[in-house]
Order: structure tokens, then C-alpha cells, then sequence
């Protein structure tokens, strides 16, 4: 993971010459993110990730909501 956050602040130059070097700390492309965000159309895919994650996380509550429901009203032999 360390090397993926070096490897991002580097240029494409240095990325290809030294790949396993740590980049030049006076010349650090933080550009590189703001790019990835919008060339890469990163955004749409986050949003993408986070509907998805939403949608996902509010069925599995109410898929559980209502086995808990029928579990706590259940007569329970012996109990």
C-alpha cells in the first residue's frame, strides 16, 4: 500500500525509469489525483460504489428486520 501512494505521487517518467525508488520528495504530483478524478471518471464510478453499497445495506435491514420480527414472535418449543 505504501508503495501504491509513493508510486501515485510520482511522474510517468520517473514511474517507468524507477519504478522502486521513492519519488522526488521537492517535486511530489499531487496533480495525479485530481487527473484520476476527472479523466479517469473516477466520480461516476465512486457514486456508482455508493448507490450500489446503499441500496445493498438497506435491503439486507429489512430482509433482517423481518426474520427478526418472525423469530421474536415464534412460540418456541419448551421456552
Amino acid at each position: 500500500m505504501l508503495w501504491l501512494l509513493y508510486t501515485s505521487l510520482k511522474t510517468d517518467r520517473e514511474i517507468f525509469l524507477a519504478p522502486f525508488t521513492l519519488p522526488d520528495w521537492g517535486d511530489l504530483q499531487w496533480l495525479n489525483f485530481s487527473r484520476a478524478w476527472t479523466l479517469g471518471h473516477f466520480g461516476d464510478y465512486f457514486l456508482n460504489s455508493a448507490l450500489l453499497t446503499v441500496f445493498t445495506v438497506v435491503l439486507s435491514l429489512l430482509f433482517a428486520a423481518m426474520a427478526a420480527y418472525a423469530l421474536a414472535r415464534f412460540a418456541f418449543p419448551g421456552a
